[in-house]
């Protein structure tokens, strides 16, 4: 009886500590005829950044061919209004060149609404660069 009560009790306490979150990621899709380039300038003094992890110096710079798709890594959790506010304070802004879309968000403001506006479902942001 005993070995059952600790396999129930391991078993509960696995489930109870166990994250039920989906990956937090943000897709960067090429879907135009050509290369696209993404640049994201970052505020280095956020030391939480997950973009620290992709920088070289103070910015990421991507690089897409035609049909490629990059995706950047934020550990678990979901977008929402807040985890996007909490992501903006480390970007300075965002500027996209596709084969015909060329764009820069360089305010928080734009920043935010630019990814608020691309959640796609809630774990994941997808843009699509044309």
């Amino acid at each position: 009886m005993k070995k059952l009560n600790f396999i129930i009790l391991a078993f509960v306490m696995t489930f109870l500590v166990s994250s039920c979150d989906p990956p937090h990621f943000i897709d960067l899709v090429n879907t135009g005829n050509g290369e696209a380039i993404v640049k994201i300038k970052l505020d280095t003094t956020q030391s939480e950044s997950y973009f620290m992890e992709y920088a070289e110096g103070d910015a990421i710079m991507i690089q897409l061919a035609k049909g490629e798709t990059t995706t950047i890594h934020f550990g678990i959790g979901v977008w929402n209004e807040y985890t996007v506010k909490y992501t903006v304070k480390s970007i300075k802004s965002i500027e996209i060149e596709g084969a015909t879309q060329q764009a820069t968000y360089s305010t928080p403001q734009e920043i935010e609404q630019f990814l608020l506006d691309n959640i796609d479902k809630k774990s994941r942001i997808e843009i699509k660069i044309d």
